[in-house]
């Protein structure tokens, strides 16, 4: 294993060359010694040492305190300071800069051992510490939901810098606001609502609109989840994400439904919507036209697979079902059948059914029919 590396500065020789030997003893490989402040930063660059032993009173116009500022903030290296002097004073300036240790000449074997363990190992698990804080905050400025946090009195304490694409403010203006002040007026009510049911332990997803910077409304998902310290309720922490377009392609399929409807309705011929399950199973969503009145059938007969099979001709009910692998691929089908009148009469009929493809889910999740009699 390699030996810990150690910059000694020191401006009186003698003591310098003391310490490099006693170092050399203690298993420590000395990187170099400086007389100077400006002397150990010129050092510490070229000879990369894992730790320094800094004199604080040195000649020259910077002090071991300054010297060991600069090492500790521009390079990240440990310091440890050696004093002959123990008044108040030095020891403030001293331990101001955050040092790894305070080592009062003379000093023994035992307590330069024991200081400059202490410090490396501390180093060690800082310097981990950091990685992994660094690792995990470019992942989460990353990803393109929003990870945020917020006081038990609904402050942001906390936000990923994805928000800045959806609402359009930098996270600066954002910390330390409201969070409500960000939502449409028309949803305050129930954020505030659902804000205080989270702050109870019952944390469920909600989508809202928000307001960006520039005044358009967007749509979000929230979920979060109670962040308590010592058994108390301190805020929240969850996951903002986006859906504006998820919520424009549902307001969009809804108005041409509703379009497909109306005009169904204004025709002779009929049509039905049915919502496919994940299990199979098939669901009316809705169902128009005068067709299969006029065949003496109430609507209901179109919302059910079964129902509609019931009044098919036998002999053609296996061109319906040959169709069903197509369609649950998402490809359109449309057959030409016989179906029985409600009197016994035949009719034939020529039905297009179209498959709705969900892109998230990866399946069909709905079926719109459209019937002609011919």
């Amino acid at each position: 294993m390699p030996r810990k590396r150690i910059l000694i500065v020191e401006d009186e020789a003698l003591i310098a060359a003391d310490l490099a030997g006693r170092l050399a003893g203690l298993g420590y490989e000395v990187s170099g010694i400086a007389e100077s402040g400006e002397k150990s930063l010129e050092m510490s660059v070229s000879t990369k040492p894992d730790i320094v032993l800094m004199d604080i009173t040195l000649s020259g116009k910077m002090d071991g305190i300054q010297a060991g500022r600069e090492l500790y903030g521009r390079l990240g290296i440990p310091v440890i300071y050696l004093t002959a002097q123990s008044d108040p004073a030095t020891l403030k300036s001293a331990r101001d800069t955050d040092p790894y240790g305070i080592l009062t000449k003379p000093i023994r074997d035992m307590d330069l051992f024991s200081s400059l363990e202490t410090a490396l190992r501390r180093h060690c698990l800082e310097s981990r510490l950091k990685a992994s804080e660094g690792k995990y905050r470019q992942m989460v400025e990353n990803i393109r939901d929003v990870i945020y946090e917020v006081d038990h009195q609904g402050m942001v304490t906390y936000i990923s810098s994805a928000i800045e694409a959806i609402l359009g403010y930098s996270t600066d203006e954002i910390a330390g606001k409201p969070y409500l002040s960000f939502f449409h007026d028309g949803d305050i009510s129930r954020v505030k609502n659902d804000f205080t049911e989270s702050l109870a332990g019952k944390s469920r997803p909600g989508e809202y609109r928000v307001v960006t910077k520039n005044g358009t409304v967007r749509w979000v998902r929230i979920f979060d989840s109670l962040v308590c310290v010592n058994g108390q309720a301190a805020g929240l922490r969850g996951v903002l994400t986006d859906i504006t377009d998820i919520v424009d392609a549902r307001e969009s399929l809804r108005k041409s439904e509703e379009r497909y409807r109306i005009l169904s309705e204004i025709t002779t011929d009929a049509a039905s919507s049915l919502r496919l399950n994940p299990d199979g199973t098939f669901e009316r969503e809705w169902s128009a036209g005068t067709f299969i009145q006029t065949m003496g059938y109430p609507l209901e007969r179109l919302g059910s697979f079964d129902l509609w099979l019931e009044i098919v001709h036998p002999d053609d009910i296996h061109i319906f079902k040959k169709e069903i692998p197509e369609l649950l691929k998402g490809n359109i089908g449309s057959v030409e059948v016989r179906v029985f009148a409600a009197d016994g009469s035949l009719r034939w009929i020529r039905d297009t059914v179209f498959p709705y493809w969900d892109e998230n889910e990866q399946r069909v999740v709905r079926l719109v029919s459209a019937v002609e009699d011919i």
